[in-house]
């Protein structure tokens, strides 16, 4: 029960935050920047499906290739 006295509850936007959803295609490599700032370096692979409209089920197709770069 909400006692009239009592502000209502607010909702907070969530935060949110990018991400892959994937594989590694490559083994990350590890390296520096010029100016020395640590970086890794990696392929990474996501798996594809498309809706087939006539079955109504789903098709995998053949996986996209990106590439990574991470500083930290």
């Amino acid at each position: 029960m909400n006692d009239s006295s009592e502000p209502a509850p607010t909702s907070e936007p969530i935060e949110t935050l990018d991400a892959i959803i994937g594989f590694f295609a490559t083994e990350p490599k590890p390296s520096r920047t010029r100016d020395g700032v640590p970086k890794i370096y990696a392929r990474y692979g996501t798996e594809r499906f498309v809706h087939d409209l006539e079955t109504g089920g789903t098709i995998k197709e053949e996986p996209t290739f990106h590439a990574l770069t991470a500083y930290w």
